[in-house]
């Protein structure tokens, strides 16, 4: 597993965990887990990491400014 895949399978955790923490937790318990434990600001990380990456990938190696060799 690339470690592409392994971002992709960590924020969409994270995301499925979000929403389920807030369909069954009161709004106080859902801040608590979600922003005051620091996975708001871990989801954003990684989404961020992921996004760079992705488009990392989109860029043609024609177009790179240093030699892969």
């Amino acid at each position: 597993m690339t470690e592409l895949e392994s971002l992709k399978i960590e924020v969409s955790q994270l995301l499925q965990d979000m929403e389920y923490h807030h369909m069954v937790d009161s709004e106080e318990q859902f801040d608590t887990w979600w922003r005051a434990e620091g996975r708001e600001q871990k989801y954003f990380a990684l989404r961020e990491r992921l996004d760079r990456m992705e488009a990392m990938q989109n860029i043609p190696e024609s177009s790179w400014f240093f030699n892969k060799s």
